[in-house]
């Protein structure tokens, strides 16, 4: 949905984490990219983000993280 993308991107835009340029191949389109920020801030919050998955997995087991997959899609 175009909206609930454009919303969930607005605030990272604005914080200059992304950016947002026209596709070279497609005017119509519209390219986002990490800037160097938001590169920093990706490399300072994976380790975080890799914590809170395997707590996950820890929690819930392979089997049933499959299924909360497949059930989200």
């Amino acid at each position: 949905d175009r909206t609930t993308l454009t919303r969930t991107l607005q605030p990272l835009l604005a914080s200059e984490l992304l950016r947002s340029h026209p596709d070279e191949r497609d005017k119509r389109s519209r390219r986002i990219s990490l800037t160097r920020s938001g590169e920093a801030k990706l490399v300072e919050l994976l380790p975080h983000w890799k914590c809170a998955q395997s707590r996950v997995r820890t929690a819930l087991g392979d089997s049933a993280l499959r299924a909360l997959h497949a059930e989200l899609g």
